[in-house]
């Protein structure tokens, strides 16, 4: 029991082949987590595996997709 969450984020060649693009949408994945998740009593290992598409979404969108996931860690 760690004491915090840890958090793993896959994004594949699939959701978009400019690496540029990939790590901007891992940075805005890797803000929200640190912000906005749920803050848990239990320590878990999350992995997040993006599909293709996600390059076309806004900030918030994704922030609403990953906050609705996350309310399931409670």
């Amino acid at each position: 029991n760690l004491g915090f969450n840890r958090i793993g984020i896959i994004i594949g060649l699939k959701v978009s082949k400019k690496a540029v693009i990939r790590n901007k949408i891992k940075r805005q994945i890797r803000e929200i987590v640190r912000n906005d998740f749920p803050k848990t009593k239990n320590s878990y290992d999350i992995v997040i595996i993006t599909i293709k598409g996600l390059e076309t979404k806004t900030f918030l969108e994704i922030k609403e997709a990953l906050l609705k996931l996350a309310k399931g860690l409670k």
